[in-house]
């Protein structure tokens, strides 16, 4: 499922809010404990001087650890609000991914981290990526899994269809159109070759708050299906809740399974190829079992903004 530039920027990623709600829950409820940003950035050999481009860069998670690992961190995003929100003094380029303004050869290593299931044209994206890198330089690409987050996509089903609310199964919710399942064969279409990363672990709740604020978190992708058939905020949260109230009852936690991937992607002119290599760390054992632009704006940019839309960064 692509997203609409609208919605993107003025629904889910209008202000970094949420999303930062989300990441804060990832790094407090996560086992066994991981740096995820770490990883990502660990699966290449940095050199120092890199001119790193974060396509997609939301709310920054990824600028410090790739600035302490590169040399020059490009920020770029879609979303205006995103980047005005952003701690920098880094170049901030709104952009789409489709059509990237920089130069060919321009830049040592792209992250395009959980954003490309929301571009419409994904071979046009990764297209892009190639041409704008250096050859031999790196695209780090992660999604989830299509079974990511399962037990939280089923309590969001069985809340809508409890209160007459039709809702899309847990696998068409996000993640299906690039998702750990087939991203290599959509970067495999550029890049001749890929190798995949794989991620295994689990959001373990101790009680039912922050999986409430995980739920308010998505509020925007879930209240335009409630107000179509009639029913409201309130009353989704509210069974929610009732089911959340029965479980811990009766249970210590609540284990949401987590998958992700990322895949690795170098420019080179050799023979496609693809590839996988596998690296995982276990789920804890009680969750072995789950899974089976215009001038106009260009000017508003540069004059109110301090953004860059085109950036070439020197030679290294």
């Amino acid at each position: 499922m692509s997203t609409d530039k609208i919605t993107l920027t003025e629904s889910f990623y209008k202000t970094a809010d949420a999303l930062q709600t989300r990441i804060r829950i990832h790094e407090q409820y996560t086992e066994p404990a991981v740096d995820f940003n770490a990883w990502v950035l660990d699966q290449i050999r940095w050199r120092g001087d890199e001119v790193v481009l974060d396509v997609g860069c939301g709310a920054g998670s990824y600028m410090a650890p790739a600035q302490a690992r590169g040399g020059r961190y490009l920020a770029g995003d879609l979303s205006h609000g995103m980047l005005k929100g952003l701690d920098t003094a880094a170049p901030r380029l709104n952009l789409d991914a489709q059509q990237l303004p920089l130069a060919d050869n321009s830049v040592d290593v792209i992250l395009a981290n959980h954003m490309l299931y929301h571009v419409p044209n994904q071979p046009a994206a990764v297209a892009e990526f190639a041409r704008v890198l250096r050859p031999r330089g790196y695209l780090l690409a992660c999604t989830n899994s299509i079974y990511n987050l399962l037990q939280y996509h089923q309590l969001r089903v069985e809340a809508c269809q409890a209160l007459g609310v039709p809702s899309r199964p847990p696998e068409e919710w996000i993640s299906f159109p690039f998702s750990a399942e087939n991203g290599a064969e959509v970067i495999g279409r550029a890049f001749p070759n890929v190798k995949t990363h794989l991620l295994e672990s689990a959001l373990v709740f101790p009680h039912a708050q922050p999986v409430l604020d995980y739920f308010r978190s998505m509020r925007m992708g879930i209240e335009p299906e409630l107000i179509a058939h009639g029913r409201t905020w309130a009353e989704f949260e509210g069974y929610v809740a009732a089911v959340l109230a029965t479980h811990f009852a009766s249970h210590p936690t609540w284990p949401v399974a987590k998958k992700a991937a990322v895949f690795v992607a170098q420019k080179t002119n050799q023979p496609h190829s693809l590839g996988i290599n596998q690296a995982l760390v276990l789920m804890p054992h009680c969750c072995s079992k789950v899974f089976p632009g215009s001038a106009r704006a260009l000017e508003h940019q540069k004059e109110n903004l301090g953004w860059h839309q085109h950036y070439d960064p020197p030679p290294i």
